[in-house]
């Protein structure tokens, strides 16, 4: 996401959107926040961020967070096909367990 949003931008979810950021109304970016890079867990997500930006405008952002790791063989060249942009994250060691983005 941008460091400063612009005027007029709302930071947002609903039950179906993990994160979505509208301007002046309309959808500019939507997150979508998985917990493994399991093939099955990156279907269901490749599948919310289309099925859910599908009314969007066409320069809407979509990202796919994801913790660090191997994705499954193919899957990266599909994301990028599709416009996806993957961002990655980890989880610092307990007791003062954090996520850290990457």
């Amino acid at each position: 996401m941008r460091g400063e949003r612009r005027k007029k931008e709302r930071v947002l979810n609903s039950p179906l959107i993990d994160l979505m950021v509208k301007a002046n109304g309309a959808m500019t970016e939507i997150y979508e926040v998985k917990t493994g890079c399991d093939r099955q867990s990156l279907y269901t997500a490749i599948g919310q961020l289309v099925t859910h930006s599908a009314d969007a405008n066409d320069g809407i952002i979509r990202k796919l967070v994801i913790p660090e790791g191997q994705l499954p063989a193919g899957i990266a060249p599909c994301l990028k096909k599709l416009g996806i942009e993957v961002r990655r994250y980890r989880l610092t060691p307990a007791p003062n367990r954090m996520v850290q983005l990457l």
